[in-house]
């Protein structure tokens, strides 16, 4: 993001308005989508995490349930 943004910071097109507009515009709408799929995968990354705790904390309860149901009261 940091690297799109410096390339953008560079490129000054010295054209009409409306085409300076249409370029920002263009620009934007690449960091905006960068951003979302950025975000997406962050969001993927968190949960695959979350479902590998849930699946640890489920393997080591059923551990402790094995343990304890092998004692005898």
């Amino acid at each position: 993001m940091n690297r799109l943004k410096s390339i953008q910071e560079l490129l000054t097109i010295s054209l009409d308005e409306n085409v300076q507009k249409d370029w920002k515009s263009i620009q934007i709408e690449i960091s905006n989508s960068l951003l979302e799929k950025w975000k997406e995968k962050k969001e993927l990354e968190n949960q695959k995490i979350a479902e590998t705790f849930s699946v640890s904390a489920w393997k080591i309860l059923f551990e402790i349930w094995k343990s304890q149901a092998g004692r005898k009261p």
